[in-house]
């Protein structure tokens, strides 16, 4: 977090919207010190308990163990495989492949979440029923206002959280 606290700004505020890791770093750390509880808790009794989302979680690293998985193996067999990681030279599974997540023991504000489809499906159900006011487990307001572009900086692409579909440059394709 020192690091993050240190890094300096791209931009000044309201100048450009750059996508990145560290305000997500900074937001889990900030949500840690307001709940006064790890996130990986706070996440599970907050969001995911409540949405129905029974095996979302987090996967943290195993102190001392190179940051491999602290998932036993038998079900670690659950996960896919993320990738052949060159600069940890081996073959990432059941834990986070972002460096930064990485070096943070693997739970973050910004990575390190695991979740099966079925759950990711729970998530997009709920964020369509607030959406069409057909339930409050998520605020139907909230919801609204996290999928709206935002009005700074001018011409910005961006919602709170992820990009919004804009022709031939979004990473979120032309549906979401």
């Amino acid at each position: 977090m020192d690091r993050v606290l240190r890094s300096a700004l791209v931009h000044e505020p309201g100048e450009a919207a750059v996508y990145g890791d560290l305000d997500f770093i900074a937001l889990g750390a900030l949500v840690e010190a307001a709940s006064g509880e790890p996130l990986e808790q706070f996440c599970a009794q907050r969001i995911f308990d409540p949405l129905g989302m029974k095996e979302t979680r987090f996967l943290p690293l195993a102190p001392g163990n190179s940051g491999a998985s602290a998932v036993p193996e038998p079900e670690r067999r659950r996960f896919a495989a993320t990738e052949n990681c060159p600069w940890r030279k081996r073959i990432l599974w059941a834990e986070v492949h972002d460096p930064n997540a990485s070096a943070m023991g693997g739970v973050s504000g910004h990575a390190g979440l695991f979740a099966p489809a079925d759950d990711v499906m729970c998530f997009a159900q709920a964020f369509l029923d607030a959406w069409h006011e057909r339930s409050d487990v998520l605020p139907p307001s909230l919801v609204k206002e996290f999928s709206q572009r935002q009005a700074t900086p001018e011409n910005s692409d961006w919602a709170l959280g992820w990009d919004t579909p804009t022709e031939g440059q979004s990473s979120s394709g032309q549906y979401f």
